[in-house]
């Protein structure tokens, strides 16, 4: 009898198990291919995030709370704000350096990064000069996104529309003090912007007279504006403050004299006994600017040019029927107190205000000089093309000080004022606020009214 067997197993081809081998491996290829791809965009996409935080971040720091969005929509505008923010510095401060380790993360070029680490008085907008000693520009200062924008670029398809508005900064970030000027908005008139020797005034009641200059070329103005604007008039009325340096009680005055030796010298006037005579300065040395109160005279002496033409400033302060002596300087950083400079004094506190590039800063002491409030940008004028009518001659009204420019053929000026002895400055007239003007006049005014 003869078994039938059933049918014999086949051994599995090589050509069935290299098919399925061969699947498996263009799976795996399929995916690995599209891992390459998608990673780095993936990877582009959360850098994006990051680096756009960082970049929100690095422009609040810099400027404020405006930053981000004027970094993205008006890089300019947001330069700008840097430079104010520098201008207004102390002139051995680093006002960026508290941003630059976000500077450093976000990837700025290394020009714009070593300014970072630079102090006020290095950078040429500082003084805005060309002979101006400067290391840095904010001309360098790098405010391109395009570091975004390729990240933006590599993200696709993980990131849709504008990379930029991913800027926006994040909850711990740490802002900027914000840092305003400013800009002149009172239109004075009638003050000429040329220097005079003296500048005294009186009050009438609300009428001020005001005195400039000396002899032929003295010139008389009258104002019912506390100073603001005036006009050719009042004649009759400035024999008290007429070519003299006048304090607040016009029984005090001061003048200037030159001696056969070519000294000059001031006489203290008042007090009931003959002029007390100091000696000032030589008469080589120009005056930018006088001024006085009862307790002591000011003046601001003019020293020749250096080398690269600049002319430095001698402080002068002659207490009332006492010698003259060097009144110390309002600390400059590296460098001097230049002219254009002028200077005032008025309830025994001193004010300077100095001009440079179309910048006006202005500081004060209220210890005749043994210390001085830090210099404040309260006019900033530089991008103007005219940058000689920025604002610095100063002139005392009563208990307030003005800060104007001045012009000819009575023309309209730009005009700030201070009602606290020079501690700053606004740039509006207070609203139904008259003249802080003595509350007694002085007795030649009674006597004329």
């Amino acid at each position: 009898m003869v078994r039938e067997r059933g049918p014999v197993p086949r051994a599995r081809s090589g050509g069935l198990l290299w098919g399925i081998r061969l699947r498996h491996i263009l799976l795996l290829g399929v995916l690995g291919g599209s891992a390459s791809w998608a990673w780095p965009r993936s990877a582009a996409a959360w850098e994006l995030r990051n680096q756009a935080v960082k970049t929100a971040d690095y422009a609040l720091c810099m400027i404020g709370p405006s930053g981000p969005r004027l970094l993205v929509e008006r890089p300019e505008e947001f330069k700008e704000q840097v430079r104010q923010r520098v201008v207004a510095a102390q002139a051995t401060e680093r006002p960026l350096s508290s941003c630059a380790q976000l500077a450093s993360d976000i990837g700025v070029s290394h020009a714009s990064f070593r300014l970072h680490s630079a102090t006020a008085e290095s950078f040429v907008d500082y003084q805005n000069l060309p002979y101006a000693p400067a290391d840095h520009s904010l001309a360098d200062l790098d405010v391109s996104l395009g570091r975004l924008k390729k990240l933006g670029e590599d993200a696709w398809p993980f990131l849709g529309g504008s990379p930029l508005h991913l800027v926006k900064p994040s909850t711990h970030a740490k802002e900027a003090r914000l840092v305003s000027t400013p800009q002149p908005s009172i239109q004075g008139s009638g003050l000429p912007a040329r220097r005079h020797l003296y500048r005294s005034t009186v009050a009438y009641g609300d009428t001020m007279v005001v005195s400039l200059g000396v002899g032929a070329s003295a010139q008389v103005l009258v104002s019912k504006k506390g100073g603001i604007a005036g006009k050719p008039g009042g004649t009759r009325l400035s024999g008290s403050v007429r070519d003299r340096c006048v304090g607040a009680d016009d029984s005090v005055a001061y003048t200037l004299s030159t001696t056969t030796d070519g000294k000059r010298l001031v006489l203290s006037h008042g007090g009931h006994a003959a002029p007390q005579a100091a000696v000032l300065s030589t008469k080589d040395q120009p005056i930018a600017g006088i001024s006085c109160d009862d307790e002591a005279f000011v003046a601001a002496l003019v020293e020749p040019p250096d080398d690269k033409g600049r002319r430095a400033v001698r402080l002068r302060i002659c207490p009332f029927r006492k010698p003259c002596h060097d009144l110390a300087e309002p600390p400059m950083g590296s460098g001097r107190l230049y002219y254009p400079v002028d200077i005032a004094r008025l309830g025994g506190d001193t004010v300077i205000a100095r001009v440079s590039g179309g910048i006006t800063r202005v500081t004060s002491s209220r210890d005749n000089g043994a210390t001085w409030v830090p210099w404040t940008v309260v006019a900033d004028g530089s991008a103007i093309s005219d940058q000689t009518r920025s604002p610095f001659r100063l002139l005392v009204v009563g208990d307030r000080v003005l800060l104007y420019a001045g012009a000819e053929a009575g023309a309209p000026y730009q005009l700030l004022i201070s009602d606290d002895h020079g501690a700053s400055f606004r740039a509006q007239l207070a609203v139904k606020k008259r003249a802080n003007l003595p509350a007694v006049l002085p007795t030649s005014a009674q006597s004329r009214l």
